[in-house]
């Protein structure tokens, strides 16, 4: 394939990926995910993240009036989502505030179910073809920022194939590709650690309640993190005093809501 490369930007399933022979089989997480949109005023403008033991509940705003709703789970926990109203009710009981909250609220949509979450990349290039975003690999959505990643190798691409475009054949090179895979590969790794290290937490529910009671505390050590999520700086880039707080906080016993 001569000429500008296909770029596989199509996400999480990507056929391109699929296409050019790049999806690699076995997966090490079972995740899935079972999701339903609800017409009711979002709360704020911000998603909203409900835990429970070996299940998540996710609120996000996506109109003036609409929100969808969706549950996350390891399928050796809860196994696969059967289809219709029981599994969903089922998982709903165990969110009683957000149960109550959507109880009188319309559906617009019937539940949806997908799984396994992971899928994985031999490589994000080849011959023609580059992978960029959740396209190149995607391990869960506990995270996020799949989207941003992608984003951000996109605008970068005119920068790093700038030699080839400019080339006189008009060809881009596997080596030029090969070039762009190593300039993101980082970011991408360490967004790829970051979701495996949470997906840890959450099967530990004690130790999860205790770093998320430690974050609130020191918001702007919650703010590193974020940022080395999103591969604007790396997370071993903590000073000795955030390592002081982020251990004390772990060994500190959380305390009832309302206490001081």
């Amino acid at each position: 394939m001569n000429g500008i490369p296909l770029i596989g930007a199509d996400g999480r399933t990507s056929r391109v990926r699929d296409w050019a022979g790049l999806t690699r089989p076995g997966r090490r997480v079972q995740r899935w995910s079972l999701r339903r949109h609800f017409n009711i005023s979002p709360r704020s403008s911000f998603v909203e993240v409900h835990w429970s033991d070996g299940l998540e509940a996710y609120v996000t705003p996506i109109a003036k009036n609409e929100i969808v709703v969706a549950f996350l789970w390891d399928r050796r926990r809860f196994g696969k989502p059967a289809p219709g109203e029981a599994a969903w009710a089922s998982l709903m009981a165990r969110f009683p505030s957000l149960e109550a909250r959507l109880r009188s609220a319309s559906t617009t949509s019937e539940p949806a179910g997908v799984g396994p979450l992971e899928q994985s990349a031999s490589r994000c290039y080849q011959q023609g073809v580059l992978l960029i975003g959740d396209a190149a690999g995607y391990v869960d959505a506990i995270t996020g920022e799949g989207i941003s990643l992608g984003l951000s190798i996109a605008t970068a691409l005119p920068e790093l194939l700038k030699h080839s475009l400019r080339d006189s054949t008009g060809v881009v090179s596997t080596d030029a590709l090969r070039s762009v895979e190593r300039a993101f590969r980082p970011a991408f790794r360490q967004h790829q650690r970051l979701t495996r290290a949470v997906l840890w937490l959450s099967r530990r529910p004690w130790l999860a309640e205790r770093v998320i009671g430690m974050l609130g505390r020191e918001p702007a050590l919650f703010q590193h993190f974020l940022s080395a999520n999103m591969g604007t700086r790396t997370p071993y880039s903590v000073s000795p005093g955030q390592v002081r707080k982020l251990v004390l906080g772990v060994l500190r016993k959380p305390q009832p809501i309302g206490s001081g």
